[in-house]
């Protein structure tokens, strides 16, 4: 399932960089409330299940613009719906619903709680309830933080750390060790225990 929402202004209240976590969130609540399965959120854009995590949803957000103030935020959203979704290649590291349900999913039913859930946590970001989009993101999320071991690439090259929370602004905040504290904003982090890579 591909679904793209547009969000305004006035769906995020300033704080355009939760978008990409409020809608992890969004997507992560639709399918536990449509499927029943406890799924986790990757950080910055990822749905995932199992051990190792296995990718079933993916979220990419990109700003519109006119002119240097945003005017708004395409939502896109991918969901592994439908067991041929994932090929033999990808099964150690992606899923779809209907292989972890071993059953159809009613796709119009789903897309609709997917909407439901997005507009439910967009208008919390719009009323400010920031703090409380961010703790159902840290709630899902919980695996991946609190000391896991990651690493990633940057201008310094091959680096390692902790995960060990999400800031109030959606960064990553990796304790990359020696007292070095680092805020990831962007780019693909890979959880050592729960990624097969």
């Amino acid at each position: 399932m591909y679904l793209s929402a547009i969000l305004r202004p006035d769906a995020w209240d300033g704080a355009l960089s939760l978008v990409t976590l409020a809608a992890g969130v969004a997507v992560a609540n639709a399918i536990r409330a449509a499927t029943g399965l406890v799924v986790e959120l990757k950080w910055p854009n990822d749905v995932v299940i199992g051990r190792p995590w296995r990718k079933l949803a993916g979220i990419l957000c990109e700003s519109a613009s006119a002119a240097p103030r945003v005017e708004a935020v395409v939502v896109g959203i991918g969901v592994n719906l439908r067991a041929d979704a994932v090929s033999a290649e990808m099964a150690d590291r992606a899923t779809a619903l209907e292989l972890e349900l071993g059953r159809p999913v009613d796709r119009a039913a789903f897309v609709v709680e997917m909407l439901a859930s997005l507009s439910e946590v967009t208008e919390r970001l719009a009323r400010g309830d920031r703090a409380i989009v961010l703790d159902e993101w840290r709630a899902l999320g919980r695996s991946g933080l609190g000391g896991a071991a990651v690493h990633w690439n940057d201008d310094e090259g091959p680096r390692r750390g902790a995960a060990r929370d999400v800031a109030n602004d959606g960064a990553l905040v990796v304790d990359a060790g020696g007292g070095r504290i680092e805020r990831l904003v962007a780019g693909e982090v890979f959880w050592e225990r729960l990624s097969s890579e």
